[in-house]
């Protein structure tokens, strides 16, 4: 059997044979990671004192698990002679040193000094470990194209069900919501052409909490149940920091490259992460917004509410619209539907310019839930009708 000790050794035989020239200018011969260990294009030095390439290739391996800030502990093994086990030790203290000075917590490393029969050539590896992130975020919810990765250009499907960790990216395409649960009982669903990157997600043990989440693109709405004074639940965007306060609200990006916010309960401060950092508070059935330079606009009223004429309960034919009261101020109506109270499941909206939408064609046939919203001049979204429902039968 090949032990890991001579699989290393394999591999860094090979490294120094095969392109060498290309690797000669980088520390240690290249670097890289793999699940737990350091891997090198060339040995790594066993020397009680590390000087010139020596010191920067250890300071490179210190770069390199500095940038992994999941990592919580680093093990130095110089494996050496049993003869010469005190060169085994001197350089894991060099090492030590050198990794400390790139930023690893001196408390996190540990050495260890396997021994060997005289005569053989010293060895030294750095293991780390990582441990399996926390799901702070669970997809509840999804209608249409949604993806999900660790990053941007790192995107897969995802299904509901699927758990999400700090740092993942959650994508909805064309037509698509996504509604994520998350860890501290508050809900975030992405309209369509939208992402948004979860970042930190805590909830302390005297039930305080402490949540961001970046919007990369499109709206976000949230619903944040209160938990008292000290928690916090902010939304980056590229211009602006949402620090909410127990509310219900909706983030987005605008067209001409600011933020808006839009507040249905509870209360938000807006602030401008460029410019003059200016901010301003931002109260229930109120908006707002952070253009591209960084000015903060004043609080001004939502559109209020749109009151539905039908249908409001019942089954409906096919040959009915979805009609609503005109809303003074209202250059256009969202109208949202799904197969659930919470406007969840099945979920989909339309976009219309007269105070009524058609039965869509494509609507399956069963029992329907549904809301409209007036939108104005500015594309602000107002305060949503109440909900009603419906049923439908087959095309």
């Amino acid at each position: 059997m090949v032990g890991p000790w001579a699989k290393a050794t394999g591999a860094c035989a090979l490294a120094s044979m095969v392109g060498v020239t290309a690797v000669a200018a980088e520390p240690c011969g290249g670097l890289r990671l793999d699940a737990t260990t350091v891997q090198s294009g060339q040995p790594l030095p066993v020397k009680a004192t590390l000087a010139g390439d020596d010191l920067a290739c250890a300071a490179a391996v210190g770069a390199l698990l500095k940038a992994r800030p999941a990592v919580r502990s680093v093990t130095i093994a110089a494996k050496v002679p049993i003869d010469r086990r005190e060169v085994g030790a001197q350089a894991a203290a060099a090492w030590t040193k050198a990794l400390v000075s790139a930023g690893i917590p001196e408390a996190r490393i540990s050495t260890v000094i396997p021994t060997t029969n005289p005569g053989t050539p010293p060895q030294l590896r750095i293991a780390f470990r990582e441990p399996t992130p926390r799901p702070v975020a669970l997809l509840q919810a999804t209608s249409g194209a949604v993806q999900a990765g660790p990053d941007l250009d790192k995107l897969g499907p995802a299904a509901i069900g699927a758990q999400m960790v700090s740092g993942d990216v959650v994508v909805t395409g064309a037509a698509a919501s996504a509604r994520l649960a998350l860890a501290d009982g508050s809900f975030a669903t992405l309209g369509s052409d939208s992402a948004v990157r979860i970042g930190r997600i805590e909830l302390t043990s005297d039930l305080k909490r402490a949540v961001t989440l970046q919007l990369v693109k499109g709206r976000i709405e949230a619903i944040v149940e209160y938990k008292g004074k000290g928690s916090s639940f902010d939304v980056l965007t590229t211009t602006a920091l949402a620090a909410v306060r127990g509310t219900r609200f909706r983030v987005r990006h605008l067209a001409a490259g600011g933020t808006g916010v839009e507040c249905l309960h509870g209360r938000i401060e807006l602030q401008a992460t460029l410019g003059s950092r200016a901010s301003v508070l931002v109260l229930a059935g109120q908006s707002a917004r952070v253009d591209a330079a960084g000015n903060v606009s004043p609080a001004t009223a939502l559109l209020g509410r749109p009151q539905p004429q039908t249908p409001l309960m019942g089954d409906v034919a096919r040959t009915n619209a979805l009609a609503w009261l005109p809303v003074t101020g209202a250059t256009q109506y969202r109208v949202d539907m799904a197969g659930d109270g919470e406007l969840v499941t099945r979920a989909r909206s339309y976009t219309v310019a007269a105070a009524s939408l058609p039965m869509p064609a494509d609507l399956p046939a069963g029992h329907w839930f549904w809301r409209v919203t007036a939108i104005d001049a500015a594309e602000t979204i107002g305060i949503p009708s109440k909900i009603y429902s419906f049923r439908v039968g087959a095309p």
